[in-house]
């Protein structure tokens, strides 16, 4: 039997056993962990970690840090907002878009994704719209892509983006990354 001895990133503290997709707090420090279920037992135990510029910010700030990134790596040009997908996303007029994506031919709003500051909006190709708020999110499974421009937690659609393969190859971590901080939040 092999024992592990797993260090808090954060201050080096030994911390105990860790169960996959439950939520660990280091007793020293409190840093909030995640397990990372997709790193195999021979390569030891990996944790997804709030970084220490991350583990004190609300999921709104953190939802805009990551979309701020995607803009700057992907360009704005695919990522413009316009009246028909707010109004087609049924996006609130109190909500501070993030990100939005038409991902309609003509731009006429009606299917694409929206993440906002209350959560994310989605409408796929033929559906309704929809809309996850941030704890609703939490609960979900790891984002996956389920193909023709689908990001899906599960059996529930978060993102439908098929403009831009490389883009969309940006945004499936992106939401693996608002899921596991939602997680941590919302434990």
């Amino acid at each position: 039997m092999r024992l592990l001895d797993i260090k808090c990133p954060s201050c080096g503290a030994s911390l105990g056993a860790p169960s996959v997709n439950q939520v660990m707090v280091c007793e020293y420090c409190g840093t909030r962990f995640l397990p990372d279920e997709g790193d195999a037992p021979d390569k030891g135990v990996a944790w997804a970690a709030e970084s220490a510029a991350s583990s004190g910010m609300s999921m709104e700030s953190y939802a805009a840090q990551l979309c701020e990134e995607l803009l700057i790596e992907a360009g704005e040009s695919s990522f413009k907002s316009a009246p028909k997908i707010l109004k087609g996303l049924n996006v609130g007029s109190d909500e501070k878009v993030f990100l939005i994506h038409d991902d309609t031919f003509m731009k006429s709003g009606k299917n694409g994704f929206a993440i906002t500051d209350k959560g994310l909006h989605i409408r796929g190709q033929g559906e309704d719209a929809s809309f996850l708020d941030w704890r609703e999110f939490s609960k979900l499974g790891e984002p996956e892509d389920a193909g023709a421009g689908n990001i899906k937690c599960g059996a529930r659609l978060v993102c439908y983006f098929t403009d831009d393969n490389e883009i969309f190859d940006l945004l499936l971590p992106m939401y693996q990354k608002l899921l596991r901080h939602a997680k941590v939040r919302f434990a």
